[in-house]
């Protein structure tokens, strides 16, 4: 995946969260042995991508709440689908 500019931080994310939903930063951290300021960057794009979700509208902890990520699997299997919708018309190379 990382040709596809999938880096091996966010699948590492998105893999924790398919398994178990609505984790903090520091429970993401806990399950992947990355650190909270490698993961914070990753989860924003991935947020901004819309492959994984909060459960605050505006992605910031209020009133000391921790804000929870979950994957979006709907989106993640769209863009998958899209992917190989794009890649399906390519006739296999011949070889010599």
């Amino acid at each position: 995946m990382n040709a596809f500019g999938m880096s091996p931080v966010r699948i590492a994310i998105l893999s924790v969260l398919a398994r178990q939903s609505d984790l903090t930063i520091g429970e993401i951290a806990d399950a992947t042995a990355l650190s909270r300021p490698t993961i914070g960057p990753h989860l924003g794009a991935m947020l901004t991508a819309g492959l994984i979700r909060t459960d605050q509208p505006d992605q910031q902890a209020l009133g000391g709440r921790r804000v929870r990520y979950s994957a979006n699997t709907a989106e993640v299997r769209r863009q998958i689908a899209q992917l190989m919708g794009t890649l399906a018309p390519i006739p296999p190379r011949k070889r010599p």
